[in-house]
């Protein structure tokens, strides 16, 4: 027994451990032994309370709260049920007395209670994936009968505690040949079929046209057709079943033009210099508190890990954690962008497509043909518009100035507006945030509703215009935080159907301009289908967009 145990990779410490350990390894059922003179009293399974303590057989001590599940004597916790026991009531070589605790948990309140400890034991892997529900008797007796085989002894009464209303049962599955054949390739005979799942020691009932299926209380992996179909292919053998070529036919696509693809925005954003990332969807609830996006998140209830225990609500702490280990790693100059689903919790669990990017370093390659230029808010802005571009006329988000929104820097950060709905953020990273992430440089980042940016218009076509265009250029005197998006707002509004195009191709600030001023230089193309445009046409529309200029946003012609 001991080399098995030890070619199982299980060294051995005692006749008792062993037998706990070989009823483990043939049966799959978990057990405990206790040294009996030292329990008080009664066994009780029941949560832990606040403030209580256990000494674990590694000799760690362990706080218990009300999600672990705990076996109790009189006195309190002596065993953290499915995990593992406590030191005090631990067998011993003097132990004479032995009380063999074996159990079905349900695998929820144990599942990752473990690792939450920082522990891994056979017994917490076992009862996590589900163990036979009915077979706890026979554990005992099997490990009552090898004990007594190897140190003697006399086997005590056998004490069981049963709700039989919460144990668990399998239900019958129904099987249909011609599903099995369809799944597995080849015609298998019936006969065949029912003799592969009675060996399994499934109950096998023909029904008119299918078989009603029963599997027995050790295979609770049963639950579908699909896991019958599984079992007769593994038995009647994978060799036997005949190879056959695969084919198909492909359907045409559909595209009805009123979607962006979502390959090609990630074309365009790799076209760019970004390279996709791809994040758990879980992340750490320092890193998102980090980012201030923690009104309502999700938590988990079996994180993987304690650094995995909230559902993310912004695609943010990914990408920064990741930006975080390149720039580790000497990457100076690193573009990543991601798609995914934040998970937002109100009244009910929403999930929201997002599309990120962040950046940082240089603004252009290492390059001789121009000089080396750090990034800044204008070089993520205009990947985001190239993005909203895309949409086609209706792509054209205005860039609104946000105090709002912590997790970004007040003097260089951006709401995004569609229509005066917003759909995303964009700017420079707090460096608070960054320090939690433990970068020291200056990034940039943009988050964006994704459902919005692939929804557009049906593109349709439009004459081009046989006749010359005619331009005309305003030199116009604004207060500093006037911003182009609105200057274009108000022309649009009041330039009539002429208008073809308004472009901004100078900003100057300096001395000679009145304090808290600029002077922004924008160019107007007017253009007609019909006939070529006369002074006549077009200076009546200047008049009335200068002095909507002027009545709106304070502005003033320069000379």
């Amino acid at each position: 027994m001991a080399e098995t145990l030890r070619r199982c990779g299980l060294r051995s410490n005692s006749p008792t451990v062993e037998v706990t350990n070989w009823v483990l390894q043939e049966l799959g059922q978990p057990k405990h032994a206790f040294e009996q003179d030292k329990l008080n009293n009664e066994i009780i399974v029941r949560r832990g309370k606040a403030g209580e303590k256990l000494v674990l057989l590694d000799e760690s001590e362990v706080d218990l709260d009300e999600e672990v599940l705990a076996i109790c004597d009189s006195e309190g916790p002596v065993a953290i049920a499915g995990i593992m026991g406590g030191l005090d009531t631990g067998v011993t070589g003097e132990t004479k007395d032995i009380l063999f605790e074996s159990a079905y948990f349900n695998p929820a309140p144990i599942m990752g209670k473990a690792r939450a400890y920082g522990m891994h034991t056979d017994a917490s892997h076992r009862f996590e994936r589900g163990v036979d529900p009915r077979g706890q008797e026979l554990a005992v007796e099997r490990a009552t009968q090898l004990l007594v085989e190897i140190a003697g002894g006399e086997p005590g009464p056998l004490l069981l505690a049963e709700e039989e209303a919460s144990v668990p049962r399998n239900q019958p599955v129904r099987l249909r040949p011609e599903r099995l054949n369809l799944v597995i390739g080849c015609d298998i005979p019936r006969d065949a079929t029912e003799a592969i799942l009675e060996r399994l020691g499934m109950d096998v009932t023909w029904n008119e046209d299918h078989w009603i299926v029963t599997a027995p209380s050790a295979r609770f992996d049963i639950e579908i057709e699909e896991d019958l179909i599984e079992e007769v292919a593994r038995i009647y053998g994978y060799d036997v079943i005949p190879e056959a070529p695969v084919s198909g036919e492909l359907a045409a696509g559909n595209s009805s033009g009123h979607r962006v693809s979502l390959v090609r925005v990630r074309e365009a954003l790799c076209s760019a210099g970004y390279q996709e990332a791809i994040n758990y969807s879980f992340v750490d609830r320092n890193q998102l508190e980090s980012v201030h996006h923690n009104d309502q998140v999700l938590p988990l209830a079996n994180p993987l890990s304690s650094d995995m225990d909230v559902m993310r609500t912004t695609l943010l702490p990914g990408l920064l954690t990741s930006l975080a280990r390149n720039i580790r790693r000497q990457q100076p100059r690193v573009r990543l962008f991601e798609t995914g689903v934040a998970f937002l919790q109100g009244d009910v669990m929403d999930e929201v497509g997002r599309l990120a990017g962040i950046a940082t370093g240089e603004a252009m390659p290492e390059q001789w043909g121009e000089p080396a230029r750090a990034m800044d808010f204008f070089d993520i802005k205009g990947d985001i518009e190239r993005l909203y571009a895309m949409k086609g006329d209706t792509g054209r988000p205005v860039f609104e100035s946000a105090s709002d929104m912590p997790w970004m820097h007040p003097g260089a950060s951006a709401r995004i507006k569609l229509d005066g709905e917003a759909v995303g953020w964009c700017g420079e990273v707090h460096p608070t945030v960054l320090k939690a992430f433990e970068i020291k440089k200056s990034v940039f980042a943009f988050e964006l509703d994704l459902e919005n940016l692939l929804q557009r218009e049906v593109p349709f076509t439009k004459n081009i215009s046989r006749f010359p265009s005619v331009r005309r250029d305003l030199a116009l005197l604004l207060a500093n935080d006037t911003s182009y998006a609105r200057v274009r707002e108000c022309i649009i509004a009041v330039a009539g159907p002429y208008l073809e195009k308004v472009t901004v191709f100078d900003v100057y600030e300096g001395d000679n301009l009145k304090e808290g001023y600029k002077s922004l230089a924008i160019g107007l193309i007017f253009n007609n289908v019909s006939s070529t445009l006369k002074d006549e046409d077009v200076d009546p529309v200047i008049e009335t967009i200068v002095s909507e200029l002027e009545q709106h946003l304070g502005a003033q012609l320069r000379g």
